[in-house]
């Protein structure tokens, strides 16, 4: 715990990155409010599953997370 706790301290965090960043959650909800947009094109887009997709953003386009 102590080279976690240090870890810490000097910057490191631990844990898989989003798969979305902060940038791409707008665009995404904005683009399931869009009837045209598929979510598989949404997904081929931004390179993330069905899933993620609606984990990012509920089907008409609410944030989720």
């Amino acid at each position: 715990m102590a080279d976690l706790k240090a870890a810490q301290e000097r910057g490191h965090v631990g844990g898989r990155t989003p798969a979305l960043d902060k940038d791409a959650i707008p665009q995404v909800q904005a683009m399931m409010k869009d009837q045209n947009v598929s979510t598989s094109d949404i997904c081929e887009r931004f390179g993330i599953s069905r899933s993620t997709l609606y984990r990012y953003a509920g089907p008409n386009g609410v944030e989720r997370k």
